[in-house]
């Protein structure tokens, strides 16, 4: 079968793929706990960096990078995504991340909790908030040619106003993922497959119930040498539940977000933003020349939502590259074993010598001199 054939064949999944997941462009999301994990909407300029949309995605970074993404919905909902990678020889990575949602204080109003059984004022001088709060730690590894998988494990701790009753929870989730890169030519651009799995152990919310599992779909394309860029995510939230977590199946309900966008000389960019009921854009500057050619970036994107009148998002991002790439450490990691080896050799064998070895140090002054001439 020849290349050509094969990349044409690529492509073809690759459109049909896009195409597909078209029919689920309706659908409408109802509001599950935790939904701030299992929606990107906030966080979709990053999204590609991000182990809570696949934790694959970690492989693709080279360089040690912190992310920043910091988020105001409808001017009450504060958003938080900050989190480090560090890749780790030239093939994984590891991730931290810290997520939260919180709002302002609420005072002298009847609450009934998130379960709503009772009602009740609340005292005057009692001022509850909403403290949602997630800490991941990821890895990620590239176990064959373009093929990588990575997995989350992470601890929450959600109040959500009901620390009245006493029903603040923490709890522990796992995430699973897997990406595939298809290189084409620069003209059919390069892409990168993701499929992953959210919530897999039973993460609960402070009514004791799960937070919803969900599988997403994560096409990310680029052509021109990176000068244009597209990303897509179609995700099934609810749409099963695993054995062990005890969470109901359905209602189903599909979710997904693109953004297209170019890059002028690496510096400025533009991207359009549609999604679930809501569309916008983004925007922002890199100045990777006063960071030795590494990425350090200032983005905001802004939100309006279709369905709600006067609902809108702010996000602002920071992204920064460090250190050395991967390859150049493994590369210097490599040399300098083979720097180490002769003089270990010759240590060995003027040892040798002092003990009174001599046919023993004859042979490994042989191997130094084949070796390293």
């Amino acid at each position: 079968m020849s290349a050509n054939f094969k990349s044409f064949s690529s492509l073809s999944i690759l459109i049909f793929l896009i195409a597909l997941s078209g029919v689920f462009f309706h659908a409408w999301s109802d509001g599950f706990s935790g939904e701030y994990l299992v929606t990107q909407r906030w966080r979709d300029a990053q999204s590609r960096y991000s182990p809570l949309t696949n934790p694959a995605f970690l492989t693709e970074e080279n360089y040690m990078s912190v992310r920043v993404c910091d988020a105001l919905i409808m001017e009450t909902f504060n958003l938080l995504e900050t989190g480090v990678t560090i890749p780790v020889g030239p093939y994984q990575a590891l991730g931290l991340s810290y997520f939260s949602e919180n709002t302002g204080k609420i005072q002298g109003m009847t609450w009934g909790g998130l379960s709503g059984d009772s009602m009740v004022n609340l005292p005057n001088n009692w001022d509850p908030s909403n403290s949602n709060n997630l800490v991941m730690f990821s890895y990620a590894n590239s176990i064959w040619k373009n093929l990588s998988v990575g997995a989350n494990l992470s601890f929450s701790y959600q109040s959500n106003f009901d620390t009245l009753f006493d029903s603040a929870v923490i709890s522990t989730a796992a995430d699973v993922g897997l990406t595939y890169r298809l290189n084409f030519s620069p003209l059919l651009g390069e892409h990168l497959l993701g499929l992953s799995v959210q919530n897999i152990l039973p993460r609960r919310d402070a009514s004791k119930r799960c937070y919803p599992s969900g599988a997403k779909f994560s096409l990310l394309s680029y052509f021109f040498d990176r000068q244009i860029e597209m990303g897509l995510d179609v995700s099934a939230i609810n749409a099963f539940s695993f054995p062990f977590s005890n969470a109901a199946i359905g209602p189903v309900e599909y979710d997904f977000s693109f953004r297209a966008g170019v890059w002028l000389l690496r510096f400025l960019n533009l991207f359009l933003v549609t999604g679930t009921n809501y569309y916008g854009f983004c925007g922002g500057v890199n100045f990777p020349g006063a960071n030795n050619g590494r990425d350090f970036s200032f983005l905001y994107q802004f939100l309006t939502m279709t369905q709600t009148e006067a609902v809108t998002s702010h996000s602002a991002y920071i992204r920064m590259q460090f250190g050395r790439h991967r390859e150049d450490i493994y590369a210097q990691r490599c040399a300098r074993v083979a720097e180490q080896t002769p003089i270990e050799l010759f240590d060995q064998a003027s040892k040798l010598v002092a003990d009174g070895k001599y046919w023993d140090a004859f042979f490994v002054y042989g191997g130094i001199e084949s070796q390293h001439p």
